[in-house]
């Protein structure tokens, strides 16, 4: 049986840290500001919408590895 891993992110901190708003992040990344807003809120992402994420925000591997929590 295969474990279904959940991988938290850090967003709202990194959205403070770099004095970003939903809306600015949503321009960036091409998300949809309600998604952002609920992915803020449940703290849960998929790899995917992470990865689409760390390159807008132009995160080095450090930084990213620091919000990142992965759970089984």
């Amino acid at each position: 049986m295969e474990t279904k891993k959940v991988v938290k992110f850090e967003l709202k901190r990194v959205l403070q840290e770099r004095g970003l708003s939903q809306k600015q992040l949503s321009e960036m990344t091409g998300l949809d500001t309600a998604y952002i807003s609920r992915l803020m809120r449940r703290e849960t992402i998929s790899l995917k919408t992470l990865e689409v994420i760390v390159n807008a925000l132009d995160l080095e591997p450090h930084e990213m590895a620091e919000l990142i929590r992965v759970y089984q």
